[in-house]
């Protein structure tokens, strides 16, 4: 009778700590951090993007989903030696967010998307840039552009002197609609000098507000946009959108990891902390190896074919 008793008891207590664990929760917001990009200035440098936030589970007991909020980005700079991190230093951090692959070099610093919304991923975004100190011991951000239409897709060239930006105000429910493309020149920018208007244009495409496959030409001189059936050429010094009569045979328009470096070392951070991890094997230059085809059905958007050439 006894022993019956303890079960019983013990099962109460059980379900109760179970209970206050889902309340828990549910009731109580939790900081999460969570590494979003990096790239490499050098081999002893690197830049990581840092994405900070508060979370808890959502009161709807029918879902599973997570409720986000406050969140801010850090710019942290990472010094590596002999394959090591061998120093962190934490140069800017602000309100927002930025999604991942949109972090470019940019003059003394880096260019990148930037929301300020409570779900990642929605509400409007600006373009943001941040200039790195001589000293490398901190940075200044401001914002350089605030397109009027909903930014889609941002990229910079690899050599970093074209920057393109997508946008769109179509409706995510009545998908469908006009895809908006401007090209800027990056060429002599500086923090006190913005990035200069090269050309803009637009596109009809049946997926938008999504963009179609995109990448940049072999001369880093314009864009090819892949549709349902035709590929478009769109041009950064006139911004001229016509079909294109022979276009890349892969499209990607990073075809890079941000978190691998030109020498072939990989960023890496867990729970076990940070990594530096040898590829052992050096890039190309990811532009420099794809071939120009004219069969469409003959696209693919896997670079690394001809990366490893």
């Amino acid at each position: 009778m006894i022993g019956r008793f303890n079960r019983i008891i013990v099962t109460i207590l059980l379900s109760q700590m179970l209970l206050f664990s889902a309340s828990c929760s549910v009731l109580f917001w939790k900081p999460v951090s969570q590494s979003v990009d990096a790239r490499w200035a050098n081999s002893n440098r690197v830049y990581e993007v840092l994405l900070h936030f508060e979370t808890r589970m959502s009161w709807n007991p029918w879902s599973q989903a997570a409720v986000n909020r406050n969140y801010s980005t850090e710019i942290i700079l990472h010094a590596v030696r002999n394959g090591q991190v061998e120093e962190s230093r934490s140069l800017i951090t602000f309100e927002g967010w930025v999604p991942p692959e949109s972090f470019f070099p940019y003059a003394k610093g880096f260019v990148m998307q930037r929301g300020t919304s409570d779900e990642l991923g929605s509400g409007t975004r600006e373009v943001y840039a941040i200039n790195v100190s001589p000293d490398l011991k901190s940075a200044t951000g401001k914002t350089l552009i605030e397109p009027e239409k909903q930014i889609q897709g941002l990229f910079v060239t690899p050599d970093g002197r074209t920057l393109v930006i997508f946008s769109s105000d179509a409706d995510p429910s009545e998908p469908g609609g006009e895809i908006h493309y401007a090209f800027y020149s990056l060429a002599g920018a500086t923090v006190h000098k913005d990035p200069k208007l090269l050309s803009e244009g637009s596109f009809p495409f049946e997926g938008a507000p999504g963009l179609p496959e995109l990448t940049w030409g072999n001369g880093m001189d314009r864009v090819y946009a892949r549709l349902p059936a035709v590929v478009l050429e769109l041009e950064a010094s006139t911004g001229e959108s016509r079909e294109a009569e022979r276009f890349p045979a892969c499209f990607d328009m990073v075809r890079i990891s941000p978190f691998v470096s030109i020498q072939g070392f990989r960023f890496a951070r867990s729970e076990e902390g940070l990594a530096i991890i040898d590829e052992g094997k050096r890039l190309p230059s990811p532009f420099a190896f794809v071939p120009m085809i004219e069969d469409m059905a003959a696209i693919s958007t896997d670079c690394k074919q001809y990366l490893n050439r």
